[in-house]
């Protein structure tokens, strides 16, 4: 079963009203009429069935249950605004996404170094990186690629270079000329169009 919670609006005017002793002065502070709080003190007093204060003319004196009950408002009120605060004063989170190879090998050991690190917290998803920002949980993608993605701003990381590797079975034809080796099945990757 839920909460049964009074209404915050009337939480904080009743509030408001007993730390100034003032339902004018409440008003002011809530950008409310006088009128206004006035009936959300109301509505607080008929759901905790009991009064809160005693009213003479436009003087207001709290009962010994509404200055118990102000009194732990306050308190629960201060609690909520500083955890509020530190939430929003709390680090960001930049979600970055890149090959598991590449965040072990260059990214992780170099996050310290940033200098924004203190202030941000970084989590790196290793997985193929997919450039559709709509599903992959990321802000930030560092991939390989030789060209511009449209649509998307591409900040060049470093530069790389490419180059063919041989396997230790085909050792004995490294000084072989390399017309020969032209007979052999190359492998490529698959995800990068051939640039022949």
């Amino acid at each position: 079963m839920g909460r049964k919670l009074p209404p915050f609006a009337a939480v904080r005017a009743f509030e408001a009203a007993a730390r100034h002793m003032s339902v004018k002065a409440a008003a002011d502070e809530l950008c409310l009429t006088p009128s206004a709080v006035s009936h959300q003190i109301k509505a607080l007093e008929g759901f905790l069935d009991t009064q809160l204060f005693e009213r003479s003319g436009n003087r207001i004196a709290l009962t010994l249950t509404g200055e118990a009950y102000a009194g732990k408002l306050t308190h629960l009120l201060d609690a909520f605004v500083e955890e509020t605060e530190s939430v929003r004063a709390a680090p960001r989170t930049l979600r970055v996404l890149s090959t598991p190879g590449f965040a072990a090998r260059w990214l992780v050991p170099r996050l310290p170094r940033l200098a924004f690190a203190r202030d941000i917290r970084l989590r790196v998803s290793n997985g193929a990186p997919s450039l559709d920002f709509v599903t992959n949980d990321a802000d930030v993608v560092i991939q390989w690629s030789d060209r511009p993605t449209p649509g998307l701003r591409v900040e060049p990381l470093m530069a790389s270079t490419r180059y063919p590797v041989i396997s230790l079975d085909l050792s004995r034809f490294r000084a072989a000329p390399s017309a020969r080796l032209g007979h052999f099945p190359f492998e490529r990757d698959r995800a990068f169009p051939a640039q022949c």
